[in-house]
């Protein structure tokens, strides 16, 4: 599905400028793909942060008071119980700042970055 492709990218880059929340990638699930069904927006939306995060490139949590990101420390498989858990709790499509926020990692930072010139 060429669409998730370019999800995928857009989210990874905004997850390097910024923090994201849940919210914004289901958005853009529907958007970009014209999926309106809620059950398979959460299927798109829930394999693609699955990807994301056992591929090491972006980590959930939390902005804090301060507005500092605070990752959960729990393994992958944790963390997509708890935002599954979380959304059927909502009976809706997650808003701003409900369940789970994202930002990149070191090795997301380096995949959104370009490749500086040798020299």
């Amino acid at each position: 599905m060429n669409a998730m492709k370019t999800i995928r990218k857009e989210f990874l880059a905004e997850c390097h400028e910024d923090y994201v929340g849940l919210w914004s990638l289901v958005w853009t699930v529907e958007h970009e793909t014209g999926e309106l069904d809620p059950q398979a927006k959460r299927v798109l939306t829930i394999r693609l942060v699955t990807e994301l995060l056992q591929s090491g490139l972006i980590k959930a949590g939390m902005p804090n008071a301060e507005g500092e990101f605070e990752a959960w420390r729990i393994g992958v498989d944790q963390i997509i119980y708890r935002i599954e858990r979380e959304w059927d709790q909502l009976e809706s499509d997650p808003n701003i700042g409900d369940i789970v926020w994202f930002t990149t990692t070191e090795k997301g930072d380096a995949q959104v970055k370009p490749c500086k010139p040798a020299g």
